[in-house]
């Protein structure tokens, strides 16, 4: 029996820091959609800090996925496609 995987913030980071980047989104453009600071995305994405629920769900937004994929511990990025849980 394999242990169960949980959610940590290098989860998240990797999983914002991954999708971004397979998404081709720039920085800039996601805060400014979202209305947050550079900085903040750059320390949620290095696993410094993490967003709010109700920001998370922003971020999910823009990204095209589910809140629950970016908090995914084993995240399969061939697995996003075009998915927008809003």
């Amino acid at each position: 029996m394999s242990p169960r995987r949980k959610f940590t913030n290098t989860t998240l980071a990797r999983n914002l820091r991954a999708i971004r980047a397979y998404k081709g989104l720039q920085a800039k453009e996601v805060t400014s959609k979202i209305g947050i600071h550079l900085n903040t995305l750059y320390f949620w994405e290095r696993g410094y800090t993490t967003p709010s629920v109700r920001t998370l769900e922003k971020v999910a937004r823009v990204y095209g996925v589910s809140a629950t994929q970016l908090l995914h511990p084993t995240l399969s990025l061939s697995t996003l496609g075009d998915t927008n849980e809003q």
